[in-house]
């Protein structure tokens, strides 16, 4: 709870309700689905972003533990966004969001035998721990994957501070009456 007071002062941050359709669980202003189909990281981002949503990007510890309790429900494996498809080694999350948060497992991120692993995943029945793994190929097929969007419920004068996690919004007077916060490309609009 500290890690999270000092990262979110509670005197100026708010986790609002938070409004999801069916079939998709709502958290800090987002909202997640588990999808059990297997897929490789390319389709299943595409089924994510036909959702109108994207492979998960986990920014916080509180969002992790979100995650592994209530999405990913003992699933082994779990394909989420963040990748160095781009440039190895140089990390990024599939919606665009920066990375300010990993949790990844001892040794990790390697090229396992000089392979290449270029996506992530979330694994084990219990483990925080992120694994990089290859998601270019054909024969790369995760049973499972994990769809992020943001919550139908729309508030305006909510603000996006710089720097921030994009999954929190930073709270002004007026934004206070209750309602909820959606992501637009980094804005909470």
């Amino acid at each position: 709870i500290l890690l999270l007071l000092s990262i979110f002062p509670a005197d100026t941050w708010k986790n609002f309700k938070t409004t999801c359709e069916s079939g998709w669980l709502p958290f800090h202003c987002n909202c997640y689905r588990l999808n059990s189909e297997k897929r490789t990281w390319q389709e299943a981002r595409k089924s994510c972003v036909r959702s109108e949503g994207d492979l998960l990007s986990v920014h916080h510890l509180a969002e992790l533990e979100f995650v592994l309790t209530s999405v990913k429900q003992g699933e082994s494996e779990l394909w989420i966004g963040l990748n160095d498809i781009k440039l190895q080694m140089n990390f990024a999350w599939s919606d665009g969001s920066p990375v300010n948060f990993t949790y990844w497992h001892p040794y990790e991120p390697n090229n396992f035998h000089s392979s290449q692993e270029d996506c992530v995943t979330l694994w084990g029945e219990v483990s925080t721990d992120l694994d990089k793994a290859s998601c270019l190929g054909e024969e790369e097929v995760e049973d499972d994957l994990g769809c992020q969007k943001v919550s139908e419920k729309h508030h305006r004068g909510i603000q996006w501070e710089e720097g921030q996690s994009l999954n929190c919004c930073r709270v002004s007077a007026a934004a206070t009456r209750g309602g909820g916060c959606t992501r637009v490309w980094g804005m909470c609009v």
